[in-house]
């Protein structure tokens, strides 16, 4: 085994010992031409400086985020004017991106809007919902606390549950 004499950390490899030297001992000596930022390696530069190249085809005009899809920048713009433009014809559940209303719409079965539980009438936009909402009244102790033990019918009050004491 090969030792490093600066940290004594140690390798099975001369190139090993050389790279972790060059990676862990060595000033910042390559500079980014196009800004401040200095790295060890003349790799690492040469990645870091692919970076400033405009690589999208569409630009975010408010924080100048790239995509190369138009859906992806329409639901991003979407995001900045907090609207969600895309909605499920199943079920009404919008969207602000195509895609993830298409992906929504696939496993959607709601043939008309809106369901409602048979037991405690809340409503949910979709089956899949309602459906596991329903198995928290045939099981009530189907969601257990792995720190505290305490069981809940649903998935939803455990998680909350986990949120306010920390719990995992």
């Amino acid at each position: 085994m090969l030792e490093c004499s600066e940290c004594t950390k140690q390798f099975d490899t001369k190139y090993h010992l050389e790279n972790h030297r060059k990676l862990s001992h060595t000033a910042y000596n390559y500079k980014c031409s196009k800004c401040p930022k200095t790295l060890k390696s003349r790799v690492g530069l040469k990645n870091h400086e692919s970076q400033h190249i405009n690589r999208f085809k569409y630009l975010c005009p408010q924080c100048g985020k790239g995509f190369n899809y138009t859906a992806d920048i329409e639901g991003h713009k979407s995001m900045h004017e907090g609207t969600k433009p895309h909605s499920c014809d199943k079920c009404g559940a919008k969207f602000t991106n195509i895609r993830n209303k298409r992906r929504h719409v696939f496993s959607c079965g709601v043939k008309v809007k809106g369901s409602n539980c048979d037991i405690c009438n809340k409503s949910f936009k979709c089956p899949r919902y309602l459906a596991e909402h329903a198995k928290g009244h045939e099981n009530p102790e189907r969601f257990q606390c792995s720190t505290c033990g305490t069981f809940y019918k649903f998935r939803a009050s455990l998680y909350k549950h986990s949120k306010k004491t920390g719990h995992n």
